[in-house]
């Protein structure tokens, strides 16, 4: 494809396309930066509620656990003994 005429880009300035395609430069990256934001919140929002669930599914072990050292304890040492 042959360049445009010198005269043609000094038309197209003058007529504000540089201004247009910067602006539409600068919405591009704009909207890739928030899809990129938008994707690492996502990241960080699925991490943590894995962490939550983790603490979670851990709290509820240690109640088990805690449960079954009891019902040990008293069929050991108990009343009942």
């Amino acid at each position: 494809m042959d360049p445009l005429p010198e005269g043609v880009v000094e038309a197209l300035k003058d007529q504000g396309y540089c201004k247009l395609n910067n602006t539409m430069r600068s919405i591009a990256q704009h909207a890739k930066n928030q899809i990129r934001s938008s994707s690492q919140a996502k990241k960080l929002a699925s991490t943590s509620s894995s962490a939550l669930s983790k603490k979670l599914r851990d709290e509820k072990m240690e109640k088990k656990e805690e449960a079954i050292r009891m019902i040990v304890y008293l069929s050991l040492w108990g009343p009942n003994s």
